[in-house]
C-alpha cells in the first residue's frame, strides 16, 4: 500500500471505529428508554384494569370480570390477561384473538415487570381502601420494539454507509497535505539515486516536521555534493 492508501485507510477505520461507537450508545440508549416507556404504559393500563375490577372480585362477579378484560381487545400488543383472586386462584382470564384461549396463567407474583420469552409481563396488585384483594396479570408482546430496533438499524446502517462514503472523499482530499511533501521527497531521493545529480533539492511546502525533514534531506545533498 502506498502512503496515500495507508493514510486513507488510517482516517477511515478511525472514523468508522467512532460513529460505530456513537451508534450503538445511542441504540442502547434509545432501546432501553423506548423500554422503559412500554414498561411504564403497561403498568399504567394494568392499573387502569385492575380498579375496574375491585367491584367485580369483591361480589365474585367472573362474567364483569372477564367483560373488563375483553375491554383490553383495544391494546393490540396485550397477548394475554389474568385477575388472581386474594388466595392467588385464577378468578378470570383474557387471551388475543389467534392465541391460545385456554393458555394457563403463570402462579401469581408481587408487583414488577420482566421480559420473558420475548414477552413483557406485568403483575399489579388490585387493592381496594388499601387492602390487597387481588392481582393483575398482563402479558405483551414486543413487537414494537422490535420493529423501532429495525427501523433504527436500517437508520444507522444508511447513516455509516454515508459517513463513510463523506470521509473517503474528504480523507482521499485531505490526505495529500501529508503524502504529497512525502512522494515528492521520495521522488527527488529516487532521481539523485538513478541519476547521481546531487544539485537536485527537494521543495519545501511546509514549517512541520515534513519541511524539517526536507531541510536535512537537502543539506545532506548539500554536504555530499561538495564532497
Amino acid at each position: 500500500m502506498s502512503i496515500r492508501q495507508k493514510l486513507t485507510s488510517i482516517i477511515l477505520i478511525t472514523c468508522g471505529a467512532s460513529i460505530l461507537l456513537a451508534c450503538a450508545t445511542l441504540a442502547a440508549y434509545d432501546i432501553s428508554t423506548f423500554r422503559k416507556g412500554l414498561a411504564s404504559d403497561l403498568i399504567t393500563t394494568a392499573q387502569i384494569a385492575g380498579s375496574n375490577t375491585t367491584a367485580a372480585l369483591s361480589f365474585s362477579d367472573t362474567a364483569s370480570a372477564n367483560e373488563t378484560l375483553g375491554s383490553l381487545r383495544a391494546r393490540t400488543n396485550i397477548v394475554e390477561a389474568c385477575i388472581y383472586a386474594r388466595d392467588g386462584s385464577v378468578f378470570a382470564t383474557y387471551a388475543r384473538g389467534g392465541t391460545n384461549p385456554n393458555f394457563t396463567p403463570p402462579p401469581a407474583e408481587g408487583a414488577g415487570t420482566r421480559i420473558v420469552s420475548g414477552n413483557m409481563i406485568v403483575f399489579q396488585p388490585i387493592t381496594l381502601n388499601g387492602e390487597q384483594i387481588g392481582t393483575l396479570f398482563l402479558k405483551s408482546d414486543l413487537e414494537i420494539l422490535q420493529a423501532r430496533t429495525a427501523r433504527f438499524a436500517e437508520i444507522v446502517l444508511i447513516v455509516i454507509c454515508a459517513s463513510f462514503a463523506i470521509a473517503y472523499l474528504l480523507s482521499w482530499r485531505l490526505q495529500r497535505v501529508i503524502s504529497d511533501p512525502i512522494v515528492e521527497l521520495a521522488r527527488t531521493a529516487s532521481a539523485v539515486s538513478v541519476d547521481k545529480n546531487y544539485s537536485l533539492r527537494a521543495t519545501k511546502s511546509s514549517q512541520d516536521e515534513i519541511g524539517a525533514l526536507v531541510d536535512q534531506f537537502n543539506e545532506m545533498l548539500s554536504q555530499i555534493q561538495q564532497r
